[in-house]
């Protein structure tokens, strides 16, 4: 979990955020949620074993439904750093962002996937 100090609580020099952003954590249907955007819940996971796509993090998606429904919300993000070892790219960037609809019980809740690559070798290291 990323511990951000609450939103009223921040020092009284803390410059001013120009793109008028807070991010923030909160309890949630029974739990914390890893980072809050905009109202918006933001599940944080990491994969270092293996290169996976959006579509195989379905596994996380009710956790991540759970929190959107306990904010009130009808979307939720699920964000995992993607950091394996590769000895090759592994596509383009529209690959690695999918949304998906989840059904939870009668409400449908939209989960939007975004995969952030990492472990990549230098690029001079591919023609080697």
């Amino acid at each position: 979990m990323i511990g951000l100090l609450p939103v009223n609580n921040y020092p009284k020099d803390t410059p001013p955020n120009p793109l008028n952003t807070t991010f923030d954590y909160i309890s949630a249907a029974g739990g914390i949620t890893d980072l809050i955007f905009r109202d918006i819940p933001i599940e944080l996971k990491v994969e270092n074993s293996k290169v996976l796509f959006p579509k195989d993090f379905s596994k996380f998606f009710d956790q991540t439904a759970a929190y959107a429904i306990g904010l009130g919300k009808r979307i939720g993000v699920l964000s995992v750093l993607e950091a394996s070892p590769k000895s090759s790219p592994v596509g383009i960037i529209e690959d690695d962002i999918e949304v998906f609809v989840h059904q939870t019980g009668k409400s449908p809740i939209v989960i939007v996937v975004v995969v952030v690559r990492g472990g990549f070798p230098k690029p001079s290291s591919y023609s080697r």
